[in-house]
């Protein structure tokens, strides 16, 4: 599963803009995806709530038949998902801010941070 902190899709769209070189796709993902039930774990622990995984409900897995028969060839993608990385991204320089999910999740949930702090320290003229 592919995913980003904000603070990082910004950052790489400012990069786009602003870089010449910055020309077609540029996938604006972090360089570590992770497996949904990784990511609900970790989300979980973040937010100190109960794991509690889908597959309680549905032990046998989303059912793959039927989503092939509703969404064709898109199906692939949604059951099997896929393993984006920036890497025209990366080739351009940018560097992550949030590389990894718990330091992103700690970030965006963490008590201690407010809008105020968030924007002083954007408004620092911090380069990256």
């Amino acid at each position: 599963m592919s995913w980003i902190h904000i603070e990082d899709i910004v950052g790489i769209l400012d990069l786009a803009l602003r870089n010449p070189g910055a020309t077609g796709p540029i996938n604006g993902v972090a360089p570590h995806p992770v497996r949904n039930a990784d990511f609900s774990r970790e989300l979980s622990r973040t937010l100190w709530k109960p794991y509690a995984p889908w597959r309680v409900f549905l032990p046998f897995g989303p059912p793959d038949l039927l989503l092939r028969v509703v969404l064709g060839e898109v199906a692939e993608v949604i059951a099997k998902g896929q393993r984006v990385i920036p890497r025209r991204a990366s080739d351009l320089g940018y560097k992550f801010r949030f590389p990894d999910l718990a330091g992103a999740l700690a970030d965006l949930f963490a008590p201690a941070h407010s809008t105020a702090d968030r924007s002083a320290a954007a408004g620092s003229g911090s380069a990256r």
